[in-house]
């Protein structure tokens, strides 16, 4: 009597070129998947199976699990991508080398604080909607974006990404959508 209903078209967009027919949907637990979407979601298939990783062994998984292991995969993904965008022209320097001593003494004041502005600036351009059971066969929506900022789904009993989530929002509004309509409808 418990589901979840997921829809997705198959338009990838790589910003510079798009095609269809890519699905843009991974398994991550047999109870648990996850749907992506952005202008850039080259991290999507590493984030999807470190985490897979992670759940394998697992058969009690619970909602706060999920959700943890995908603010620190998206987290993770980010630190990849400010040492690859902004830090890799200091040989090999990390974001913690930054961070800690080594950014402060080498730069001075006006260039460290550039590249920290830099570095704020930097995003995933994916995010994910969450979906699944927990161990209890409760269902479970919830959106993570950005930062790894997680977007409660339960109040509205859907989420939405993509180019498209504000007029899904709206449709899915205007006809009133409720969690307790029959699964069919």
């Amino acid at each position: 009597g418990k589901g979840i209903v997921t829809a997705s078209d198959l338009r990838f967009d790589l910003g510079h070129t798009s095609g269809d027919g890519r699905p843009k949907f991974g398994r991550i637990h047999p109870h648990w998947a996850a749907m992506f979407a952005g202008n850039d979601v080259s991290n999507a298939p590493v984030i999807l199976e470190n985490i897979s990783e992670a759940l394998k062994p697992r058969t009690d998984v619970s909602r706060a699990d999920v959700q943890r292991l995908f603010i620190d995969e998206c987290q993770t993904a980010l630190v990849r991508e400010i040492e690859s965008l902004v830090l890799s022209p200091f040989n090999r320097m990390t974001l913690k080398m930054f961070t800690d001593t080594t950014g402060p003494k080498r730069f001075t004041d006006q260039v460290y604080a550039g590249l920290v502005a830099e570095i704020a600036n930097v995003r995933l351009q994916i995010e994910f909607i969450v979906l699944g059971f927990d161990k209890d066969l409760v269902p479970h929506v919830f959106r993570v974006k950005d930062r790894g900022h997680v977007d409660d789904g339960r109040v509205a009993g859907f989420a939405t990404i993509g180019s498209g989530d504000t007029a899904a929002d709206h449709y899915m509004m205007f006809h009133e959508y409720r969690t307790q309509l029959p699964l069919r409808t």
